[in-house]
């Protein structure tokens, strides 16, 4: 394909493991890469692609598409605003259902080996923490609910780590077992906080107000005025996809068009990406320091 049509850009979206070899081959044609998260399966495939996108002058992207949700679109607007103060604390929720480990199949990736759940899953979590707090420092973490695979490979479903982030501190929890779909990002800020449910499609903030007597009943009003307003908005996106009047209202799709659209139009400025392979490396990094962290407490 690169012979034939010299492709400016070509998006890797294959396993995990073939990122690093995929990327290399496509930079050493001198072509710029788009990657699904996780940027590579190691950090050391990071550096490696990182140095032979250096060599050839080329541009990475990584598709950390959960920042570019449109609650958490809204919330970075707000935190730019200053409408909370300085960001002290981000607590992240990520809950998906999983099948019982007797049913998962011994194939794909992040069932080949103890931990692969947090470098599958993980990115989307870890990166919503990364774009809010910087690079994570340290790590401490507990990997849970272990069951063997029919493979023979461990496999924890339930992860919750504390981090230590250049910006401030978070939480996290990644969970592969409950019956509920659950992704809710609250950062909690100097002068208020916010909650994000990315499931829902809503940002609703918490700030102070110059009546102190007052200032929790007008609170419980705004908060209500918005989930009201952000609701009737997100239905009628909805309905207006559903009735063809619209590209359908899918909020993992927009925020997939999202991403692209941002990686594409730093192309166009001839900028670096704003999710780029420093972003996809800082993810990365994360996600293995919050499995060493776990296994070193893990007979």
């Amino acid at each position: 394909m690169i012979a034939e049509t010299k492709p400016d850009i070509v998006h890797i979206l294959l396993p995990p493991a073939s990122h690093a070899a995929a990327s290399l081959r496509c930079l050493a044609a001198g072509v710029h890469i788009f990657v699904e998260k996780p940027f590579c399966a190691t950090v050391a495939e990071c550096h490696e692609v990182m140095e032979a996108a250096a060599r050839a002058n080329r541009q990475i992207g990584v598709n950390h598409n959960l920042t570019y949700m449109p609650a958490m679109i809204e919330l970075i607007a707000a935190l730019r605003a200053a409408k909370l103060g300085g960001v002290e604390h981000v607590a992240v929720t990520y809950s998906l259902p999983g099948p019982p480990p007797q049913t998962i199949p011994p194939r794909g990736w992040m069932f080949s080996a103890p931990g692969l759940l947090m470098m599958e899953i993980g990115p989307h979590p870890v990166s919503a923490v990364t774009r809010l707090l910087g690079p994570v420092r340290a790590a401490r973490a507990l990997a849970s609910l272990p069951a063997t695979l029919r493979n023979g490979v461990i496999f924890h479903r339930r992860w919750n780590a504390v981090l230590d982030c250049t910006r401030g501190s978070a939480s996290l929890h990644l969970s592969f077992s409950a019956d509920n779909y659950a992704a809710t990002v609250q950062v909690f800020g100097q002068d208020g906080e916010a909650q994000v449910d990315l499931r829902r499609g809503t940002c609703v903030l918490s700030a102070k107000t110059h009546y102190i007597q007052t200032n929790d009943f007008q609170d419980a009003r705004q908060r209500a005025a918005t989930l009201r307003r952000q609701a009737w908005r997100n239905l009628i996106a909805w309905g207006r996809g559903a009735l063809g009047l619209a590209d359908p209202y899918l909020l993992q799709h927009i925020s997939v068009r999202n991403s692209l659209a941002d990686f594409y139009a730093s192309l166009a400025r001839h900028e670096s990406p704003r999710v780029s392979g420093k972003q996809g490396l800082e993810v990365v990094e994360a996600c293995q320091k919050i499995i060493d962290s776990a296994f070193s407490h893990v007979p």
